[in-house]
């Protein structure tokens, strides 16, 4: 993976991920583990951003509140 991230340049291996981000957090519907920290920080941007009501599908609901 360094090796991949290296060829792609410091630019755009750092533009990537955040474009990704933002995506997730204006979409729509989005499946995600909350015990993961980048499913939460976007569940929690989409409940920021007025998308409460939004679906959210969590393939492992337990590992939420740990």
């Amino acid at each position: 993976m360094a090796a991949y991230t290296t060829s792609l340049g410091r630019k755009t291996s750092t533009n990537y991920p955040l474009v990704n981000f933002l995506m997730a957090a204006e979409s729509d519907f989005f499946i995600g583990a909350l015990g993961s920290t980048w499913s939460y920080l976007i569940d929690g941007m989409r409940n920021t951003r007025g998308k409460v009501m939004a679906g959210y599908l969590s393939v492992n609901k337990d590992d939420r509140y740990w």
